[in-house]
C-alpha cells in the first residue's frame, strides 16, 4: 500500500514540477503578438504596446493584418512608442492613412491651384474610369518607405531580422487566399495589408491583385502559430458595428459593410490565442483617425490589465537599455549612406527605363532629400504615382513611376448659407509628348460660377537636379459671373468679367516666387448705383502685377499653421485714365498648449481712381455678412486686422472658434463715414474626412449687433 502512495506522491510532484517547468520556461520561449485590422481603431494598438513597455512584457514576433500591419510594422522597424503616439496625436498617421498632403508638399506656384481631394475621373487609351480607390495613395508609398527605410535596410529585406521580427498578412483575391509577407519591400507589405477593398487602389504585381489581409485573416493567429510561437496574445480593436436603428451616418453603414466583408474572419470568433485582448473602440468608427488620443487610451488601458496578468505567466523582463542602443541603431542604419545612382522604372511593366530627369548624384541619403524629391517630381503634374526604392547594398534609389492619364478630373462641393452652393471641376489634359498641359477649374453656383484654362509646360523641377529651371509661364483665359445683395437686400448687384493673360513666375525657392502678368480684362457691373459709375464697363483693359510671395503655411485644415507674406503692385489703364495700386497680406498660425489654435491676419491695400472694383481686396468680415455688404465695404484703401482663437471641443476633430474682424475703411464706395467696423464669429467646425461641416452666428456693430447663424459644407473628393 505503501508503495501506491508513494507512487501517486512521485506522479503528482512530476505533474506539479512540470507545470512550474513550462511557466517557468516560458522565459526561453517565443512571445508572439497578433494585432487586427480595424482602420482608425487600430490607433489603439499603440496604447498596447505603451502598456506592454511600461510592463517589460517581451515580444519576440508580431503579426500584423492591415491597421495592425500598419502599425506593427512600424514598432517593429525601431518606431519607438513615443514617436508612434505623437503621430496619432498630430495627425501624422490620419494623413498617413487618408493620403494628403500638406500644403508645404506642393510648391509655392501651385498652392493656389491646389484641389483639396484625390478623387479622379480619368480617360486613357479610350476609356473612361473612375478612381482605384476612394483615397489617393500616393503620399502613403513616400511616407512608409521614409519611415521604414532604414530599419528594411538594416535588415536585409528579411523581416525576420527587423527590430522585432513581423509578418505582414495581405489577400490574393484572384487565388482568394491569404498571403503572408516575410520579407522584401516593407513599405510594400503594410501598403498591401491596409488596403481596404474601394477605399484603397489595390496592389497588382506578378499578375495577382493584392488587398487588405483582412478579408481572409483578420486575426493571424494561426500564422503566429506556424512561425513556432509558443505563447500567443491576440489584440481585436475591431468593434462590433451598431443595429441598424443607431446607424448615425455613412462612416456607421461603411462600418457595417466592413463587418459583413470580414465577417468570415471576425477577429472575436477566431482561436489558437493564449491570451485575447478586446479593446473597447464602440462609438469610433473606422475613419476616426483625429480620435487617436482616445483610442490609444482605450488600448492602453485595456493593455495595462493584460500585461500584468501576462507578467505572471512569462517570467522575463526586457533591458529597457539594449531595446533603446537596438532602435537607435535600426532607425540611423542608413546614416552617411552614399545614394550614388537614381534607377528608373516603368510602374505596370517593371523594365529600367531612361532617365526622366538627371538628379545630381551622389548625394547622402536623408528622409528629408527623397521627400523633397518625391514632391518635386510630383510637382511636373506628369506622375500620378511615384514608388521609392532602395538596392539591397543601399547605393541604388529607385523610382517606380505611373504617368498620369491622357484626361483627369477631380469633383469638389462647397454649399454655403450665406454664398450658395458650387460645384466645381478641376480637369488636366495632357499631351502625348507630357510636355504640355492644358488646366481648366470650371465652377457652377447659384452666386459664383467661374472658369479658368491654362496652358504651360510640365517639365520643371528645383531641387537637386539638372533641370533646375527656375522660370514657368502660364497663357490663361479666365471668366467670372458673381451675385451679390445690396446693403438694404433690395436688389441684386450682378458682375460678369472675363479675360486672358500671360503669366511668368521666377522661382526663388520651393516656398518663395515672384511673379509678373500681364492680363486683358472686360467686366460689366449691373444695378450697381449709376451715379458712382456713369459708364462702368470696359470693352478690354490692360491690368499689369508685379507680385512677390513667401509662403511657409504647410498645414490648411481645420486651421492655417506657419505664415505667409503677399505683396502685390498693380497698374493698368481703365476709361482713358491710368491706376496704380499697392496691395500686401500677412498670416500667421500658431498651435500652443491644451489644444489651443492662434492665428491672425493683416491685409493692406490703395488703389487710385478710377481703379476696378474686381481688382480690389475683398474686405474681412463676420461671414453672414460678406455677401451681402460687399459693395458697401469695400473702399479705395483699407486696412484690415483678423484674429482669432479655436480649441478642440467634444472631440479631437470637433473645434470651437472665435473670429475678430477689425477693418478701417476710407474713401469708400457708398457715401457712408470712413472708419474703423469691427465684427466677429463664433464657429462649430467638425472636420471629416469629406470635408469640413461648419455651424456659425455672426456678430456686426455696422448692424447694431444683429446676430446672424450660417453653415458651410466642404465635400471633396
Amino acid at each position: 500500500m505503501k508503495y501506491f502512495f508513494l507512487s501517486i506522491l512521485l506522479f503528482g510532484s512530476i505533474l506539479v514540477g512540470e507545470a512550474m517547468n513550462s511557466t517557468s520556461n516560458l522565459h526561453h520561449k517565443k512571445v508572439a503578438l497578433v494585432l487586427s485590422g480595424g482602420g482608425a481603431q487600430g490607433l489603439a494598438h499603440i496604447g498596447v504596446l505603451k502598456a506592454f513597455e511600461e510592463n517589460n512584457t517581451p515580444i519576440d514576433l508580431i503579426v500584423g493584418t492591415s491597421a495592425g500591419a500598419l502599425v506593427g510594422g512600424l514598432y517593429a522597424s525601431g518606431i519607438s512608442v513615443d514617436q508612434l503616439e505623437k503621430m496619432a496625436k498630430d495627425g501624422t498617421i490620419m494623413k498617413l492613412f487618408l493620403g494628403r498632403n500638406d500644403m508645404s508638399d506642393i510648391p509655392v506656384w501651385q498652392r493656389s491651384e491646389k484641389s483639396s481631394g484625390k478623387f479622379s475621373i480619368r480617360k486613357s487609351d479610350e476609356r473612361i474610369s473612375g478612381p482605384p480607390g476612394l483615397l489617393n495613395d500616393q503620399l502613403i508609398w513616400r511616407d512608409l518607405f521614409l519611415l521604414t527605410a532604414p530599419a528594411n535596410h538594416l535588415a536585409q529585406s528579411n523581416f525576420d531580422s527587423l527590430f522585432i521580427p513581423f509578418r505582414a498578412i495581405g489577400a490574393n483575391i484572384i487565388k482568394q487566399k491569404t498571403v503572408v509577407f516575410g520579407s522584401g519591400s516593407l513599405t510594400e507589405a503594410m501598403r498591401v495589408s491596409m488596403s481596404i477593398p474601394m477605399v484603397y487602389p489595390a496592389v497588382v504585381k506578378n499578375d495577382a491583385i493584392l488587398i487588405d489581409g483582412g478579408i481572409y485573416n483578420n486575426m493571424p493567429t494561426d500564422i503566429a502559430q506556424n512561425l513556432g510561437a509558443d505563447y500567443i496574445i491576440a489584440v481585436n480593436v475591431d468593434d462590433t458595428p451598431p443595429p441598424i436603428e443607431k446607424m448615425k451616418d455613412i462612416f456607421d453603414y461603411f462600418d457595417l459593410f466592413s463587418s459583413v466583408l470580414f465577417s468570415p474572419t471576425d477577429s472575436v470568433n477566431v482561436s489558437g490565442w493564449n491570451y485575447f485582448i478586446n479593446v473597447d473602440t464602440d462609438g469610433f468608427n473606422i475613419f476616426d483617425f483625429s480620435a487617436g488620443e482616445a483610442l490609444i487610451e482605450r488600448g492602453y488601458d485595456s493593455g495595462s490589465k493584460a500585461a500584468k496578468n501576462i507578467r505572471k505567466i512569462i517570467n522575463r523582463q526586457q533591458d529597457s537599455n539594449k531595446i533603446e542602443e537596438r532602435r537607435f541603431k535600426y532607425q540611423n542604419a542608413l546614416i552617411e549612406k552614399s545614394i550614388k545612382q537614381i534607377q528608373w522604372i516603368d510602374h505596370a511593366s517593371g523594365k529600367v527605363i531612361g532617365d526622366e530627369y538627371e538628379i545630381f548624384t551622389p548625394f547622402n541619403y536623408s528622409a528629408y532629400k527623397i521627400h523633397s524629391i518625391v514632391n518635386s517630381l510630383y510637382a511636373t503634374n506628369i506622375y500620378n504615382l511615384i514608388i521609392p526604392e532602395l538596392s539591397m547594398n543601399g547605393n541604388i534609389l529607385k523610382l517606380r513611376v505611373r504617368k498620369k492619364a491622357t484626361i483627369q478630373m477631380i469633383p469638389e462641393i462647397k454649399i454655403n448659407s450665406v454664398n450658395g452652393f458650387n460645384l466645381s471641376g478641376d480637369w488636366d489634359y495632357h499631351f502625348a509628348d507630357n510636355q504640355y498641359s492644358l488646366r481648366s477649374k470650371v465652377g457652377v453656383g447659384n452666386y459664383n460660377s467661374d472658369a479658368e484654362i491654362t496652358f504651360s509646360p510640365n517639365k520643371f523641377i528645383l531641387p537637386y537636379t539638372k533641370h533646375r529651371s527656375r522660370m514657368i509661364w502660364k497663357l490663361g483665359v479666365f471668366g467670372n459671373y458673381q451675385t451679390y445683395n445690396d446693403f438694404n437686400n433690395s436688389q441684386n448687384i450682378y458682375h460678369f468679367a472675363s479675360g486672358f493673360g500671360l503669366s511668368v513666375h521666377r522661382l526663388l525657392s520651393w516656398n518663395q516666387q515672384f511673379i509678373a502678368s500681364i492680363n486683358f480684362h472686360a467686366n460689366r457691373w449691373v444695378n450697381i448705383e449709376d451715379t458712382l459709375f456713369p459708364d462702368n464697363s470696359e470693352a478690354l483693359y490692360p491690368v499689369f502685377n508685379l507680385r512677390y510671395e513667401n509662403n511657409h503655411i504647410h498645414k490648411v485644415s481645420p486651421n492655417p499653421e506657419g505664415w505667409k507674406l503677399d505683396a502685390n503692385i498693380i497698374s493698368g489703364r481703365y476709361e482713358s485714365n491710368y491706376f496704380t495700386g499697392i496691395q500686401g497680406q500677412a498670416t500667421i498660425g500658431v498651435p500652443f498648449k491644451n489644444k489651443y489654435h492662434f492665428g491672425m491676419d493683416v491685409s493692406y491695400q490703395t488703389m487710385s481712381d478710377p481703379a476696378p472694383l474686381e481688382l480690389f481686396y475683398p474686405v474681412n468680415l463676420p461671414t453672414a455678412f460678406t455677401q451681402t455688404l460687399f459693395v458697401d465695404t469695400f473702399s479705395y484703401s483699407s486696412l484690415n486686422v483678423s484674429y482669432y482663437i479655436t480649441r478642440t471641443f467634444f472631440r479631437d476633430d470637433v473645434f470651437l472658434s472665435v473670429n475678430f474682424f477689425n477693418t478701417y475703411l476710407e474713401n469708400r464706395i457708398l457715401d457712408v463715414n470712413d472708419g474703423w467696423i469691427s465684427g466677429m464669429d463664433v464657429s462649430i467646425k467638425y472636420e471629416s474626412i469629406l470635408g469640413p461641416i461648419e455651424l456659425g452666428w455672426s456678430i456686426f456693430d455696422r448692424n447694431d449687433y444683429q446676430i446672424v447663424s450660417w453653415t458651410k459644407l466642404h465635400i471633396y473628393l
